[in-house]
Formats: structure tokens, C-alpha cells, sequence
């Protein structure tokens, strides 16, 4: 094959007890793009939900793929592939756990699977695609959720577990929730961190309701939100945020600070900044 040059940037990385997130970046200059990828571990139930954006630098109809490989896809569903790999070309591999991949966000979205030649053996590629005409910024989001599991479990428990969560305004986020039983699981994280800046001539740049954001019962303008319901209890994280709600309950809301820095030749004025990130534990009714 041919390479490409494209640059890469990590934007974000953090580690908690419940979660790992990070957010990477590739941006392609000369074909005028930039895919953001989100991952989050999440440790109890084991899982990945991977979030992609793929945002348009100039104005061209594109045609964006999400690709996942395997090496055998064991049984299949509407929108789910229950895969395996049991080999890496003359090395054999344990079958005893499986990858459940699932693809929650399904709309104006085309699936299929392709077989391929990788690492000198016979693989599938699991794709989920979509093609348009972008103007100047506008971006798409792909949703991804990987579950290992133990190969005796059969992967259509979780077929009614995992669903989609809108968000307000509508495609500025994406977010899903995990049900485990006992507990709701949110994760959701903000489409284009360029959504808040707003201004230029003073500091900060960004207001609350330039960049805030309403998925479900929470409203942020966090780029990241984990969020975790059980019973009358609730923890949540929310990453890079001045403030955020739950069911029109402030769980933060800061007073104003001085800023200066405003290169217009105004008077400082006051404003909110951002927390890296914010933690607590509720009761809720």
C-alpha cells in the first residue's frame, strides 16, 4: 500500500476507579478531515464503548467507515457479531472468550461484513458506513460497544441492555446507557469540542450555554460525562466542565471569578472556568 501522512494528537486521557476514558485524534490535511476516537473502559461490567467523530474541515461529500476486524464471527444479529479469534496465522489462540460487537446508533447507517486478507490469514472485516455532503464543521458520530465474554454465555443477554440515548441539542453528543441489573450506567461525550468557544475578545472564550449539552436526566457542557445509578444512589464524573445537572438539580454550579485578558480594551468581567473534572456521590428520589 500507499501511506498517507496524517498528524495525530491524544486530547485527553484519564484513569478512575470505576472508568479509564481517553480521546485521540487523527487529522488528514490534504483530504481536509479530523476522526476523533473516545474509548471508555468500563471496569464493572467489563466493557468498551467506543465512541468515533468524524469531522469535516472543508466542504466535500465524504464517505466514512467504521471498521472492525476478527477472525470469525460465531453468530450474528441485527446490528451485533458475536466474533473470536483462534488464531494469529500459525499460532492458535484460546477459544474460551468471545467479543460481543454491538452497534447501538443504527440510523442512516449501512452494515455489512467483507472478507480479507490480514496478517497473511483469512479474516472478516465487520464495517458499519455512512456517506454525505459535509459543510465546513459538521461532523457524524459512530457508536461502538465491545463486550468479552466467557464463550459458554450465550451474547443476546445484552442484545436489551445497551440503547441509545439522545442528546439536546440534537447530534452535539452521543451517549448510551449500560443497564447491569442493579444499576444504570451513562456514558456520553460531547461531538465537537469547538462547539463552546463563542468569543474571542475576552477570557474565558466559552460560556455554559454555548457548550452545554442535555443527555437524559443530566445536562453538562463537560466533554465527558460517567454517570452511575443505583437504587437511591448516584456517582457521577464529568470531565472539563464549569457546570453540571440532573434532573434540574444543580450538583455544581460555581460562582463567577474576575478574568482578564480581554483584548478588546474592556474592563475585566467575570466568569466561570473550567474544572478538569468533577466527582460526587448523591442521594436521589
Amino acid at each position: 500500500g500507499s501511506y498517507r501522512r496524517v498528524r495525530t494528537q491524544k486530547v485527553d486521557f484519564v484513569t478512575l476507579p470505576e472508568f479509564d476514558y481517553s480521546r485521540t485524534r487523527v487529522i488528514d490535511d490534504k483530504l481536509g478531515y479530523e476522526w476523533d476516537r473516545i474509548i471508555t473502559y468500563v471496569k464493572n461490567p467489563e466493557l468498551f464503548v467506543v465512541f468515533d467523530v468524524f469531522k469535516a474541515r472543508v466542504e466535500e461529500f465524504f464517505t466514512a467507515a467504521n471498521l472492525w476486524h476478527t477472525r470469525k464471527i460465531l453468530v450474528q444479529g441485527d446490528h451485533w457479531y458475536d466474533t473470536v479469534y483462534d488464531s494469529l496465522r500459525s499460532l492458535a489462540l484460546p477459544t474460551n472468550e468471545n467479543l460481543l460487537i454491538m452497534f447501538p446508533h443504527t440510523q442512516y447507517r449501512l452494515e455489512g461484513v467483507e472478507r480479507e486478507k490480514r496478517y497473511y490469514q483469512d479474516e472478516q472485516v465487520i464495517y458499519q458506513m455512512t456517506g454525505q455532503h459535509f459543510e465546513l464543521g459538521q461532523h457524524i458520530g459512530f457508536v461502538t460497544v465491545l463486550i468479552p465474554h466467557s464463550a459458554s454465555e450465550s451474547p443476546e443477554q445484552w442484545l436489551n441492555r445497551i440503547k441509545l440515548i439522545p442528546s439536546e441539542p440534537e447530534e452535539s453528543g452521543l451517549a448510551i446507557e449500560i443497564n447491569d441489573g442493579a444499576k444504570q450506567i451513562i456514558v456520553a461525550a460531547k461531538r465537537d469540542l469547538r462547539m463552546d468557544m463563542v468569543r474571542d475578545w475576552r477570557r474565558p472564550k466559552y460560556t455554559y450555554e454555548s457548550g452545554r449539552i442535555k443527555y437524559g436526566d443530566f445536562e453538562t457542557n463537560g466533554d465527558f460525562l460517567f454517570a452511575t445509578v443505583n437504587g437511591k444512589k448516584m456517582s457521577y464524573t464529568a470531565i472539563n466542565l464549569t457546570k453540571i445537572q440532573y434532573k434540574n438539580r444543580w450538583l455544581l454550579d460555581p460562582k463567577p471569578a474576575q478574568f482578564g485578558l480581554a483584548f478588546d480594551g474592556s474592563p475585566d468581567a467575570p466568569g466561570v472556568g473550567k474544572l478538569r473534572y468533577w466527582r460526587d456521590e448523591i442521594e436521589v428520589k
